[in-house]
């Protein structure tokens, strides 16, 4: 079976985006959100062929291959339940998408840098659900007034809104 690929920065990036927490493992980042737990694999060449998920049986998508126990065990995957089929780049990333929709942010994001004494330090920040949604609203915004055919990305709207918010900002102070 061929398999297509995404590129690693990209998902995590979106996970971000969303508030989300990732912790590095060996073998894949895991991505916990309450009940639902995502495993994205690492990978030297940057690209991504395999998502395992827990927690996320009550979704449904066509690339969102469900796992019995006993094939979960045959592969020691443990409580894994789904997969996310790379058959289709296309696909795949619909069912990131949908999966990443449904993990509730419940941790650290966008990650920015911040210097401190010549070290670079990650800057995280807590959003809430309401302020994820009104900037998935303005995603929606953005990528409607973008050329046809452009996607628009949660951290490129993210960065869009903090611009415009600092430019409407400084413009208020020099008046």
């Amino acid at each position: 079976m061929n398999t297509e690929s995404i590129p690693l920065n990209e998902l995590l990036d979106a996970v971000r985006a969303r508030g989300l927490p990732i912790e590095e493992q060996a073998a894949f980042y895991k991505v916990p959100a309450g009940p639902r737990i995502m495993h994205i694999e690492k990978s030297r060449s940057g690209e991504v062929r395999r998502i395992d998920l827990k927690g996320c049986d009550d979704l449904k998508h066509p690339a969102l291959r469900r796992l019995t126990r006993e094939e979960a065990a045959e592969a020691h995957l443990g409580r894994v339940s789904r997969q996310i089929n790379f058959a289709s780049a296309e696909a795949a990333r619909a069912a990131f998408d949908l999966v990443l929709a449904a993990m509730r942010p419940m941790a650290t994001s966008p990650s920015a840098t911040q210097q401190s004494g010549g070290a670079t330090v990650p800057l995280s920040m807590r959003l809430p659900e309401d302020l994820v949604s009104a900037i998935e609203e303005e995603r929606t915004r953005i990528e409607r007034e973008a050329p046809r055919g452009l996607e628009v990305s949660m951290t490129s709207a993210i960065r869009v809104l903090l611009h415009e918010a600092l430019d409407a900002r400084r413009a208020k102070r020099s008046a």
